[in-house]
């Protein structure tokens, strides 16, 4: 009896736990219910563009008693304008800091004794549009986001045609004009 009994013992627990689980299962599906929600994701890509490798516009040797006399001295520059695909910007250059002695000219380039030698930048090697915060160059839509060289003219104009640059001292001149993209 002793035996009967211990084995009748876990085969009712055995019983009751099968039945108890198959009413739970059973019910689960009764009980199971869903609900949905569509969730949003939005982002955002705003016009951004980059100003960058700048190479200074090199004038090189201005003479303004033989070479330059009568005539210009040309110079270029250059620098990177980067925008994102399809972006666009607007490229203007302000008059530099010594824009306050130009005679004749836009802008003027100090010397290390404080003197002045006239300039220009332009918008293309025809050298009739000064590029300022006026006369702008338009950039875009950018097909790809690469980086694209805009190029810079520059000219001193002749000694001939600029009584300050006719009377130009030896020196090393130097100014600097800032790049604004408007986008």
């Amino acid at each position: 009896m002793n035996t009967f009994t211990r084995n009748k013992k876990p085969l009712i627990a055995v019983i009751a736990t099968a039945v108890l689980g198959l009413g739970l299962v059973g019910n689960a599906d009764v009980l199971a219910s869903t609900n949905s929600q569509n969730l949003g994701v939005t982002a955002s890509v705003v016009n951004v563009c980059a100003v960058g490798g700048v190479t200074p516009v090199g004038f090189g040797t201005y003479d303004p008693i033989v070479n330059n006399a009568t005539s210009p001295q040309p110079g270029t520059g250059t620098f990177t304008i980067k925008c994102n695909a399809k972006g666009s910007a607007t490229l203007s250059l302000d008059n530099g800091k010594n824009s306050a002695y130009a005679t004749g000219t836009t802008r003027a380039m100090v010397g290390t004794s404080s003197d002045y030698l006239n300039y220009d930048l332009y918008t293309s090697n025809a050298y009739t549009t000064v590029w300022n915060g006026t006369n702008t160059v338009a950039y875009g839509p950018a097909t790809n986001g690469t980086a694209y060289t805009e190029t810079v003219y520059g000219q001193i104009p002749s000694a001939a045609t600029n009584t300050v640059n006719a009377n130009a001292v030896p020196d090393s001149y130097s100014d600097t004009v800032v790049i604004t993209a408007t986008y």
